[in-house]
């Protein structure tokens, strides 16, 4: 739902809340393996089951106030969210379906996300239009963690008792946890018209990545020193390039991660283990992106995008130096089909994903990910018939169509800076061939 208004002089006023809402409950049976390493397949136990529960709630909204003069454009507004979350996966009985009384892990939390912002646009010539920008951004989190066996938190302070199927003698039912990030994030642009279809753009800008609820999975849930948010810093040049039948765009990117972090065990305290995270030195990423979309015939355009580039640790010092940053291919390719006539629009996507490194923590650039791709199609269909339901869009898709199963990522069992495959290890697939049916409804009066 959107609220609109115009109030004279250029000025305006869009409010846009929104809700989503996200519940996914399984059951299932976990795998497991013989001595020597084998695969024992349909192998029950009271506990090689997992009743799992992953849900949440969002609510917010994205304020702007314009206005409009021979001058440029100013903006300001507030994006703001509320969430609630409650996670858990606990061991169970296939057979019976009773779970253990101690969970894996057992979680809730809310956040609160506000990020307030303003902007100038100004068209300092016909050409050339430079945009300055300032944005505050603050990010506040509850977290409450339950007692679990010591996959995760353990008994929070008293003794498991019985192990996997057992319980906690003492310790606290329940630990609470809040923790406030906030940044303060510039932004800068400068888009130059050499031709009336052709221009360059350089532009600069913060942002930041808040840590995860994840960083309270230790031991007794006890940090002490909670991390710092990772501050982004991203440089960027290209151009724009449009013909009557093609457009062409091309950039380079460099960009700094700064406060990656990783925890420690905290040297003051000696009765119980309490853990602090600190820096893990920065990173950058650096390359070239090249993008062309051409228009065939009768509704028909073909898209090409290539990326290639590297991402590093950079930070003196640090024995991770030199040494690639986890999930970052080297290169990306996309290519795509897409047909489009009046109500009816038809696309198709494929895109590779280039060769990256897992890491091992705490070790760096140990596990080799192999290149991999992913196809999609799409089915597009407007209504436009003049009635109450006008612009209402039915959109059918299917995701990795031809049902790829390549590994995308893997979390090795035991620590160790070379990879050595072991039965333990998770394995994480692309996801399988999926088919959504989305209905966006438009409301409007019959002619």
């Amino acid at each position: 739902m959107d609220w609109t208004k115009q109030w004279g002089h250029g000025g305006q006023t869009d409010f846009r809340p929104y809700t989503l809402s996200y519940y996914n409950a399984q059951y299932y049976n976990n795998p497991s393996f013989n001595p020597d390493g084998t695969f024992k397949s349909n192998v029950l136990s009271a506990t090689s089951a997992v009743d799992k529960l992953n849900s949440y709630r969002k609510y917010g909204e994205n304020g702007v106030v314009s206005q409009v003069s021979k001058y440029g454009i100013f903006r300001a507004g507030l994006w703001y969210e509320w969430a609630t979350t409650n996670r858990y996966q606990i061991p169970s009985d296939p057979l019976t379906r009773v779970d253990t009384l101690l969970p894996n892990f057992h979680e809730s939390f809310y956040t609160n996300s506000y990020q307030p912002y303003a902007e100038y646009e100004f068209r300092a010539t016909p050409k050339l239009t430079i945009t300055a920008g300032f944005k505050y951004a603050y990010f506040n989190q509850n977290l409450t963690q339950y007692q679990g066996n010591t996959k995760i938190v353990g008994c929070l302070g008293g003794t498991e008792v019985g192990g996997k199927t057992g319980f906690c003698m003492g310790g606290f039912p329940f630990v609470n946890h809040s923790a406030g990030y906030n940044s303060y994030l510039p932004s800068f642009d400068a888009n130059y018209h050499i031709m009336n279809n052709w221009s360059v753009y350089g532009q600069f800008s913060k942002g930041t990545v808040v840590p995860p609820s994840a960083v309270f999975d230790v031991t007794g849930a006890n940090v002490i020193l909670t991390p710092k948010p990772t501050g982004v810093t991203t440089y960027q040049g290209g151009t724009v390039v449009k013909l009557k039948q093609v457009t062409l765009n091309a950039d380079y990117y460099w960009t700094k991660y700064q406060n990656a972090y990783s925890s420690v065990t905290d040297p003051n305290i000696t009765s119980t283990t309490g853990y602090d995270w600190v820096s893990s030195g920065d990173a950058v990423t650096k390359g070239f992106e090249g993008e062309a979309n051409i228009y065939v015939s009768h509704g028909l355009s073909f898209y090409v995008n290539g990326t290639l580039g590297t991402a590093n640790y950079v930070s003196p010092g640090y024995t991770n130096k030199g040494l690639w940053v986890a999930n970052t291919p080297s290169n990306t390719e996309a290519i795509g089909l897409t047909y489009n006539q009046k109500h009816f629009e038809v696309g198709f996507f494929d895109k590779r994903v280039g060769p990256m490194w897992n890491d091992n923590t705490p070790f760096n650039q140990v596990i080799p990910i192999s290149p991999f791709s992913v196809s999609n199609v799409y089915f597009n269909y407007v209504l436009r018939n003049g009635s109450h339901f006008d612009q209402t869009k039915f959109r059918l898709s299917v995701n990795n169509m031809l049902n790829n199963q390549n590994i995308v990522g893997v979390q090795q069992a035991t620590a160790g800076a070379t990879y050595n495959p072991q039965p333990g290890d998770l394995l994480l697939l692309l996801p399988g061939r999926s088919v959504a049916l989305t209905v966006t409804l438009g409301f409007g009066s019959a002619r």
